[in-house]
């Protein structure tokens, strides 16, 4: 039986939520891998145009907001240089691929061979978007990361799922507007369906992945153990 779009929605974004909740247990190295892979999948699989709520809107908004989230638990985790690492990590990966899959379109195929032409329709048209993605990507993970630490010094350490929210939501209006502009221009018949929807499920992503926050916050302050005073 098929899903609908909807509920692969779902399953996409519960799907990164439970990953970046166990690579956050298993450390700074997990998280930026992690930040990395969604990069590549945010950028390789944004051509698939789909349905939802009657609207056409690309099919990789989840790791968008996934790779942002990852990097705001790692500044606010390991620091603000950890960030800026991770930030230079997923530009130069998203980079090599790039000029991996540049190269992979260049080899001259076998007589033989049934899947070249696929490749070649398949990269050869990510490779200009990517192009355009991975300066879009890199622009918005910088300014998300300065966002968050303002908001990490200017808001209580007890709210970061909306330090979390409101810095994802911001960048996401700018991302979304460069993004759809510039890499999908001629790919989607209509800005404003792909600009609104967009936005208005990489929000509802943001809160499903914020309250991951909350509930890991509520687990480690429920851990802690009771200090008694001694007078």
């Amino acid at each position: 039986m098929l899903l609908s779009n909807e509920a692969l929605l779902c399953a996409q974004t519960i799907i990164v939520m439970t990953t970046t909740i166990v690579m956050r247990r298993l450390g700074s190295h997990a998280l930026v891998s992690w930040l990395c892979l969604q990069a590549v999948l945010a950028n390789l699989l944004v051509l698939k145009a789909v349905r939802l709520f009657g609207l056409e809107v690309t099919a990789s908004d989840a790791f968008m907001i996934g790779s942002l989230y990852t990097l705001n638990l790692l500044r606010e985790d390991y620091g603000a240089r950890s960030a800026r690492n991770a930030v230079r990590t997923s530009f130069s990966l998203l980079l090599s691929t790039l000029l991996i899959f540049a190269c992979h379109c260049a080899f001259i195929a076998s007589d033989g061979d049934q899947m070249g032409p696929v490749y070649d329709q398949l990269l050869g048209n990510i490779v200009p978007i990517m192009a355009w993605s991975g300066i879009v990507f890199t622009i918005t993970q910088v300014i998300d990361t300065v966002l968050f630490g303002i908001l990490k010094y200017s808001m209580p350490k007890q709210h970061l799922a909306w330090r979390l929210f409101l810095s994802i939501a911001v960048t996401q209006v700018i991302d979304t507007v460069l993004f759809t502009a510039l890499a999908l221009d001629g790919w989607m018949s209509q800005f404003w369906d792909v600009f609104i929807w967009s936005y208005a499920i990489k929000v509802g992503m943001t809160l499903c992945l914020s309250a991951t926050a909350v509930l890991k916050q509520n687990s480690s302050t429920a851990s802690e153990p009771i200090r008694h005073v001694q007078i």
